[in-house]
């Protein structure tokens, strides 16, 4: 078997936030900065294969095979883009950051960290960046770097749209790292509120509602013990 590199998995991880699609033409035009000009729409090359295999002439095939070569060459110019992008973040948007940061993960989760929060400084806005702060604040818990996981969850709360992650994960901080019930009891009372407000699912609401009441006992709980 031939030794190939598929180049369409990594570039939806960079780019699948930052453009509307990721096919090549796209890629093309967006990231290579190339614009064809009379080129053959890639639907009609299979008719001029079979009118070919029909006719036997080869003369039409000469724009399916440009066509082909200027995809080969697009691909270069990707492949390219990539090994710039892997050793220097200089002159990278704040939406190929993130992206780029989702290319690191699987296989070198600090410089994928450094990525993120490269993006959110480079001023990542709107769901992309929504989505950049979940994932970090996502590690940062798991390395247990609360001041920082918190940090990004109460910017990730104060998003326009109403999210109920961030609001969740406060609340179980507040519930289970630091025993603050009061603490917890406010966020979950907040959060519900902005629910209702947003005309969130039923089932949010009633996750939050429940976690209130549970909040609600344990504070009366620990009340009593005093």
């Amino acid at each position: 078997t031939v030794p190939h590199l598929d180049l369409l998995r990594p570039a939806r991880r960079v780019w699948t936030s930052c453009l509307a699609d990721c096919r090549l033409a796209t890629l093309e035009r967006e990231v290579v900065g190339v614009v064809r000009e009379d080129d053959i729409a890639g639907g009609l090359i299979p008719a001029l294969y079979f009118d070919f295999l029909r006719s036997r002439r080869a003369a039409p095939l000469g724009r399916v095979l440009a066509h082909n070569r200027d995809d080969i060459l697009t691909l270069v110019g990707l492949f390219g883009w990539f090994g710039r992008a892997l050793t220097s973040r200089e002159e990278l948007t704040a939406g190929e950051l993130g992206g780029l940061g989702r290319l690191w993960e699987p296989v070198n989760v600090e410089r994928a960290l450094e990525c993120y929060r490269a993006a959110l400084a480079a001023g990542l806005s709107g769901a992309p960046a929504q989505a950049v702060r979940l994932h970090l604040a996502r590690w940062e818990k798991r390395f247990a770097r609360w001041d920082a996981a918190c940090s990004l969850w109460e910017e990730a709360a104060r998003d326009t749209g109403f999210d109920p992650r961030p609001w969740e994960e406060l609340a179980k901080f507040h519930e289970h790292r630091r025993r603050d019930f009061v603490a917890a009891r406010s966020v979950v009372e907040g959060a519900l509120g902005l629910a209702e407000a947003a005309g969130a699912s039923v089932r949010t609401v009633d996750a939050f509602t429940h976690r209130l009441g549970r909040l609600e006992i344990g504070e009366a709980s620990v009340v009593i013990v005093v």
